[in-house]
C-alpha cells in the first residue's frame, strides 16, 4: 500500500475524483477506502458507483476518521494497493450459519465488519480456520453510533450493512494491539446469551447485576437509557484461557433487563466488571504502535490504526494525546474510529475487540 490520500470533503464527487486522481497517477491493484459516517451522499447512487468501479475496492463509514493527527467527523482516506490484492465480501453475517472464507496465500488481511452485526466473532473463527495460520489480521467494525442500521461496508457490490470484507495484501505487516483494561469485580458465568445480547449473569438478569456493581465498585450509577454516555468507564471483560481479557461495551439494554454490547458472548463464560484511568488507557495505545513496528521484519513506512470511538468518548481532550503518541515514532498514521476492533494475536486466534487499539505497520515499499 502507499501512503494514505485524504479528502475532507464526505461528498461523492469527491470521491470519484479521489479514485480518478488516484489511479491516473499511481494505478494500483485495488483500493482501500475509509469516510465517515456523517459523508454527504446518496446511498442509491453511492451503490451505482462502487459497482461500476473495475478495480478491486473494500472499506467501510466509521463514526470518524484519523488523519494528521486530527480527528475527522467526515472525509474520505483512501490508500491504493500494490501487488497481490483482493476483496472477498460477505453479506447477512447476522444469520448466515455456515460462513466461508476462500484461503488467501501468506500475508495480511483486513477484516472490516458492520459493527452491529450479530455474530462478527463467529464469521471471525470463520476466516480464521480458512487462512493461513502466518497471515495477519487487522480491522475493525463500521457504522454509525446513531443508527444500527447504517449501510457501512463499502465493497464491488455496493454499500452494504449487516456484511463484511475482507482485503487481503500480499505485503508483510506488523500487528499491535492492546486496551489498558483490567478486572475490578469477582468473575461472573454468562448463564444466558444470544449474539452480543447478554441475558443473564449469575442466573439473574444482566443488567441487575451490572447496576448493583457499578454502584457497589465505583459508587457510581448507570442511565440504562443512554449506556454509552453513562457506562464508559464500566465496561465487561471476557476472561479468555490464559488470563487474557476481551472487552466488550454495554451500548443498550433489552426489555427484559439484558445488556446489548458490541461484540459476541458465549454461554458459560466467565467476565468481570473492568476498570481504568486516562493514563494507562494512554500507555496502552503507545504498547500497540510499539509492537506493531517491533512486529514488522522491515522498517516501517506508515500504520493503520483502528482505534475504537468509545476511547474518544471518554478520553475526550485527552485523546489529542493518544494521538500523539500513537505518531510519537514520526512513522505516519491513518485511520478510523471503529466500533469494535480485529487483531490476531500470538495464542493462535482472530479475536474482536472493544475500547482497544489495534495497530498494523507496513513498510510502505
Amino acid at each position: 500500500m502507499i501512503l494514505p490520500v485524504f479528502s475532507p470533503s464526505g461528498s461523492l464527487d469527491s470521491l470519484s475524483e479521489l479514485i480518478d486522481s488516484i489511479v491516473s497517477k499511481h494505478r494500483p491493484e485495488g483500493l482501500v477506502v475509509f469516510g465517515g459516517t456523517e459523508n454527504d451522499f446518496n446511498d442509491s447512487a453511492m451503490d451505482r458507483f462502487l459497482k461500476e468501479l473495475s478495480l478491486p475496492i473494500g472499506g467501510g463509514l466509521f463514526p470518524a476518521i484519523l488523519y494528521d493527527n486530527k480527528v475527522h467527523s467526515s472525509g474520505w482516506i483512501i490508500h491504493a494497493v500494490y501487488g497481490d490484492f483482493s476483496a472477498v465480501f460477505t453479506d447477512n453475517i447476522s444469520g448466515n450459519k455456515d460462513f466461508h472464507y476462500e484461503t488467501k496465500p501468506v500475508g495480511t488481511s483486513m477484516v472490516i465488519v458492520d459493527g452491529h452485526a450479530q455474530k462478527i466473532s463467529s464469521f471471525l473463527q470463520a476466516v480464521y480456520a480458512d487462512s493461513s495460520i502466518s497471515t495477519n489480521f487487522f480491522g475493525g467494525g463500521a457504522g454509525s453510533l446513531a443508527s444500527s442500521d447504517r449501510r457501512c461496508i463499502v465493497s464491488n457490490q455496493g454499500l452494504k450493512s449487516d456484511a463484511a470484507v475482507v482485503l487481503h495484501f500480499g505485503s508483510e505487516s506488523g500487528i499491535g494491539v492492546a486496551h489498558g483494561w483490567k478486572p475490578a469485580s469477582k468473575i461472573f458465568r454468562v448463564t444466558a446469551a444470544e449474539g452480543n445480547i447478554v441475558h443473564e449473569l449469575d442466573y439473574r438478569p444482566a443488567l441487575e447485576v451490572y447496576t448493583e456493581l457499578v454502584k457497589t465498585e465505583f459508587s457510581a450509577t448507570v442511565d440504562p437509557a443512554d449506556l454509552i454516555g453513562t457506562a464508559s468507564m464500566f465496561p465487561l471483560g471476557i476472561r479468555r484461557i490464559g488470563g487474557s481479557l476481551i472487552v466488550r461495551d454495554p451500548i443498550a439494554v433489552t426489555e427484559t433487563g439484558g445488556l446489548i454490547c458490541v461484540g459476541e458472548f458465549d454461554n458459560d463464560s466467565f467476565v468481570y466488571l473492568l476498570t481504568s484511568d486516562i493514563q494507562t488507557l494512554l500507555n496502552a495505545s503507545l504498547e500497540a504502535t510499539q509492537l506493531a513496528v517491533n512486529d514488522l521484519p522491515a522498517k516501517a513506512g506508515f500504520k493503520v490504526v483502528f482505534d475504537c470511538i468509545s476511547r474518544f468518548l471518554l478520553m475526550q481532550k485527552d485523546f489529542d494525546s493518544e494521538l500523539t503518541l500513537l505518531a510519537q515514532d514520526g512513522v505516519p498514521v491513518a485511520g478510523v474510529l471503529s466500533i469494535g476492533e480485529i487483531a490476531s494475536n500470538n495464542q493462535g486466534c482472530l479475536e474482536f475487540y472493544n475500547k482497544t487499539t489495534a495497530v498494523a505497520a507496513f513498510s510502505g515499499d
